[in-house]
């Protein structure tokens, strides 16, 4: 809470988590956003395998939409491949290795909770590799998931949540005006203004709201003409501290604004 006293304005900003809390809470979330967004488009990656015996080579094209990467693997380095399970909160993953003369080389970043989906990609690796005859593999080892669509709508909500945080208000008084302006600062948007007759302000109070997950609450004004008291800002949050303290300088402005110059 900061007031300032430019001429005959007076301002009091408010933020629900407090200085700290609102650059603190978006950071952590765009941290989250960020794992979530790139798992999602791990999992939205299509993956083939292809081998040319004419050419002794064996490659690996990761696609993107329209990008691509792809690496080159000399097939006669391959000397079998192996099946690797892992187990995590969710379960079981699998993943098909590659066993060359380099080293272990993977097909793919991202493991897989089908077995099935791996066992037969492996089969079908080995009978090639143990069929001089055949003289080309294409095999799609990984396609899009609906797991992965889900993990980027998520990555969203992150984003939502972080901006919800980062939001600010301020109450702005001109005594010459006579009007109280709620300002509400909303970055990357530009800020919105709601003004109201200062006579009409009566007072400032916090607003509880009680959920499953206990309460939460906000700063709002009580307008004459208003059927409920007008929040500051439309999403409420946990602890009261910082509330009661703008609040009371809310009230403080408000009071000096009423008495005579």
């Amino acid at each position: 809470m900061q007031t300032s006293e430019p001429r005959n304005q007076t301002a009091v900003q408010y933020l629900p988590n407090g200085p700290a809390g609102r650059f603190l809470w978006p950071l952590l979330l765009l941290a989250i956003f960020a794992l979530t967004f790139w798992g999602g488009v791990m999992t939205l990656r299509t993956v083939r395998f292809a081998c040319d015996r004419g050419a002794s080579v064996c490659s690996v094209v990761s696609s993107w939409g329209p990008l691509s990467t792809a690496r080159e693997i000399p097939l006669a380095s391959i000397k079998k491949t192996r099946l690797d399970s892992s187990h995590g909160k969710h379960g079981y993953s699998y993943e098909v290795v590659l066993v060359t003369s380099s080293g272990d080389a993977r097909i793919s970043m991202v493991a897989s909770s089908s077995k099935t989906q791996r066992t037969d990609a492996k089969a079908q690796i080995d009978a090639f590799l143990g069929d001089p005859r055949s003289t080309t593999l294409d095999l799609v080892y990984d396609e899009p998931s609906f797991g992965g669509f889900a993990m980027l709508a998520l990555s969203l909500v992150w984003v939502i949540i972080g901006w919800g945080l980062s939001r600010a208000a301020r109450v702005e008084v001109d005594r010459a005006a006579r009007t109280c302006t709620v300002v509400t600062l909303r970055w990357p948007l530009g800020p919105k203004r709601r003004v109201y007759p200062l006579d009409d302000v009566r007072d400032a109070i916090v607003t509880e709201s009680r959920g499953r997950k206990g309460a939460t609450y906000n700063v709002a004004l009580v307008v004459s003409g208003q059927e409920k008291p007008v929040p500051l800002l439309n999403m409420s949050s946990s602890g009261r501290a910082w509330k009661d303290g703008a609040v009371a300088d809310i009230r403080a402005l408000l009071a000096t604004a009423s008495s005579p110059r």
